[in-house]
């Protein structure tokens, strides 16, 4: 099961096997100050919460060298370690920005996007790495103050702790990963799909919620499809995990069995959930009636996964056609 779920979540997702993450040397401030400067390390880049790509096809991530920086006058002293890759050490970093809606980027021969527009054409390990240097640069930006006294915090560790300045306090800030999970929910050879009316393109795609304190991901599960829908749940079985970076939040997914179809709405939550056979799927996708979520997501592995145990086909050919 690991193997499978490495393969099929590495967009998102930076195995051991891809990244060595060096966590053991982020204290080690000499090390750290050494790969800042040795020539084959590259940056990746942030601005204003988007990842850098090339303009011409295929994409690729785009990362810049130290001499990059140099060039463009970018301290590196804020660029937060990530890890090694192919021989390659890697640093995230923010791009200065005067403000929120400054139009040109500093890098202008590149393309700056958000890295969901994008995740599907790249190569899964660049994706995972683009994600993650967000991820970092995007809690720094939130946690630029003590969230016990209010002082001003500074980076620690490799960027991976940010410390409360104050004497008094020196409260440590380590970054932070909401817990979500999500359900491919059968009955019989029917599946429940749904949408929320905020969705665009006629998307449909699997109930999902975030645990709360004190809740066991099991827990969050029946409470999330019970206030959704009304329905209970007879079982339920892990299934895999994924990284989400869109929301700092991982998914933790699951099939389950719902008692009946007896589906009762929530108004402020859905805008519609039903019950789908495959066929009902095949011919409403032909139709353009609904549309699925994208292939890097783990609502759509756990479609697929059921969808192609049936007799309609594999469910990625039928959407190539």
């Amino acid at each position: 099961m690991k193997d499978l779920t490495r393969h099929i979540f590495l967009n998102y997702a930076v195995s051991f096997d891809t990244l060595n993450r060096f966590s053991a040397k982020r204290k080690n401030e000499d090390w750290i100050n050494e790969k800042l400067v040795d020539p084959i390390t590259e940056f990746i880049p942030i601005w204003q919460n988007k990842n850098l790509v090339s303009k011409d096809k295929p994409r690729r991530m785009i990362s810049l060298t130290g001499a990059d920086l140099t060039a463009r006058n970018i301290q590196r002293d804020s660029a937060v370690f990530l890890g090694e890759m192919n021989d390659k050490f890697y640093f995230a970093i923010q791009l200065p920005s005067e403000n929120e809606t400054e139009a040109e980027p500093p890098v202008l021969e590149f393309l700056f996007s958000d890295l969901k527009n994008y995740a599907p054409l790249l190569r899964p390990e660049d994706c995972a790495l683009m994600a993650y240097a967000g991820l970092m640069i995007n809690w720094h930006n939130q946690t630029r103050y003590c969230g016990v006294c209010g002082s001003k915090t500074i980076s620690t560790e490799a960027g991976h702790v940010l410390k409360c300045s104050s004497e008094q306090c020196g409260k440590l800030h380590f970054p932070r990963t909401d817990i979500a999970v999500i359900a491919l929910i059968t009955n019989g050879d029917e599946c429940l799909l749904a949408r929320q009316p905020w969705w665009g393109n006629k998307l449909y795609s699997l109930l999902a919620g975030y645990v709360e304190p004190a809740e066991t991901f099991e827990d969050a599960l029946e409470r999330e499809v019970f206030e959704e829908t009304g329905l209970r749940l007879a079982s339920m079985e892990y299934v895999a995990s994924q990284p989400w970076p869109f929301s700092n939040s991982v998914m933790i997914g699951y099939n389950a069995v719902a008692v009946d179809k007896s589906v009762k709405l929530d108004n402020e939550e859905l805008e519609d959930a039903r019950w789908f056979t495959r066929d009902d799927i095949k011919s409403e996708l032909k139709d353009g009636k609904i549309t699925l979520p994208s292939p890097t997501s783990i609502s759509y592995y756990l479609i697929e996964r059921w969808f192609d145990k049936g007799k309609c086909g594999l469910l990625k050919e039928l959407l190539t056609k």
